[in-house]
């Protein structure tokens, strides 16, 4: 029974291997015979859902090129040089993440800092903002604590005066 499942399994990752195997073959094959031996898509811009602009190198040419659903058009020739197209595609091939992140990250910031300095106007309770970002960990647990018990001190003497009813009016 174990030797059956043990079987079983071997042969299903085999012939998973061996399709894994035969895609990268069959692809790299194709690729070689859809790649041409003088034309070239250098780049590709989308314009919506099936409308492109194709910059297509074409012997020491570069051709733009429009499609749109069924139809192709040609465009223009365009003038560039190599090291032209060699910087282009250099920077325009590589993502920064750290730039995207702390974009993202001074938006988080920005949106924290107004919800606190709104926090603060409501309570009440008006605290210099570089005392604030001056504090670590343990001196801003103080001071929320110490904020709190000021709170708590203005609920219970508003309790205390008017009896049970708590109301903006004195």
């Amino acid at each position: 029974m174990v030797y059956q499942i043990i079987a079983v399994v071997l042969t299903f990752a085999s012939i998973l291997f061996l399709a894994a195997v035969a895609a990268r073959y069959i692809g790299s094959k194709a690729r070689k015979t859809l790649k041409g031996r003088y034309i070239s898509i250098v780049e590709s811009v989308s314009l919506g859902l099936d409308k492109n602009l194709y910059l297509v190198k074409v012997g020491e040419q570069f051709v733009l090129i429009a499609s749109a659903g069924k139809n192709i058009e040609y465009l223009t020739t365009v003038e560039l040089d190599e090291s032209q197209m060699e910087e282009a595609s250099q920077s325009s091939d590589v993502f920064n993440f750290k730039n995207f992140f702390e974009k993202y990250l001074q938006v988080y910031r920005n949106k924290r800092d107004e919800r606190g300095r709104k926090d603060d106007v409501d309570s009440g309770m008006k605290f210099a903002d570089s005392d604030i970002a001056g504090q670590k960990g343990g001196e801003r647990f103080k001071s929320n604590l110490d904020r709190l018990k000021a709170v708590n001190k203005k609920i219970n003497a508003r309790d205390k005066k008017g009896g049970d009813d708590i109301t903006d009016e004195e």
